[in-house]
C-alpha cells in the first residue's frame, strides 16, 4: 500500500514556518497538477496569508504561462540559466488574469545548460522568501523530466498530485521513493478530480 497520506494539511504543515516553498509535481502528466497547484495558493491567500508567490517551473502548451499571459515572458529560468542574475522584481506579475496570488512565469530566451546548478535555484528562492511568505512551485511530473527530482530537493517540502482512478498506487510510491531518494522532503499527496458517488457530506462524515 502507498505509504503516504492521500489528504494533505497543508494549513498544519505551512503556519508552523515563517516562510515556505512547496514544489508540486505529479508522477505522470495530465494529473491536474497546476490545477490544484492554483486552488492550494487561493486557499492560503483566503485563510492563512496573501503574501504568495506561484513560480511556472513547467513547459508546455497548458502551462499556468500560457494560460495566465498573452506572450512568453522572462521568468524563472532566465534566473537560473544566466550567468548574470537579472532583477527578479520586473519579472513578476501582480495578480494576472484574475489570480489572486503573484505570479513569476516559465520564461524565455535563456541558455541551456545541464544540469540545473542547485544553488541558484537556493538563491533564487532564498530573495523570495525576503518578498513571500509561501512560494508554490508548478515543478515537471517525476518520471518524464530528469530534472524534476533535483529541483524538488532544492525546496521546504514537495506536495505529490494523484488523478483519482487514473494514478496508480504503485506508480505514485515509486515516484515518492524516488523524490526521497534525491534528497526531497515529500509532505503528502493531494488527491485530485475525485469522484463523489454519494453525497460529499457523507464522506466528510466517515
Amino acid at each position: 500500500m502507498l505509504s503516504i497520506p492521500c489528504h494533505l494539511n497543508l494549513t498544519s504543515a505551512l503556519l508552523e514556518r515563517e516562510h515556505a516553498s512547496l514544489f508540486f509535481t505529479a508522477a505522470h502528466t495530465e494529473a491536474g497538477c497546476s490545477s490544484s497547484l492554483v486552488a492550494v495558493a487561493n486557499a492560503i491567500v483566503r485563510h492563512i496569508s496573501r503574501c504568495v508567490l506561484i513560480i511556472d517551473g513547467h513547459r508546455g502548451h497548458s502551462s499556468l504561462t500560457s494560460q495566465l499571459l498573452s506572450t512568453t515572458q522572462k521568468g524563472f529560468y532566465n534566473l537560473v540559466y544566466t550567468k548574470e542574475m537579472p532583477e527578479i522584481n520586473p519579472l513578476i506579475w501582480h495578480e494576472p488574469n484574475g489570480l489572486q496570488c503573484d505570479f513569476l512565469p516559465f520564461g524565455c530566451d535563456y541558455p541551456l545548460q545541464q544540469p540545473l546548478e542547485r544553488q541558484r535555484i537556493k538563491s533564487v528562492l532564498n530573495q523570495l522568501s525576503q518578498q513571500y511568505k509561501y512560494v508554490l512551485f508548478d515543478g515537471p511530473p517525476v518520471f518524464s523530466s530528469p530534472e524534476a527530482v533535483s529541483m524538488a530537493a532544492q525546496f521546504d517540502g514537495v506536495t505529490l498530485v494523484l488523478q483519482a482512478e487514473k494514478t496508480r498506487w504503485e506508480v505514485a510510491q515509486a515516484a515518492v521513493d524516488r523524490l526521497q531518494q534525491g534528497g526531497a522532503n515529500v509532505l503528502g499527496a493531494v488527491l485530485n478530480q475525485r469522484k463523489y458517488y454519494m453525497p460529499k457530506w457523507i464522506y466528510d462524515l466517515l
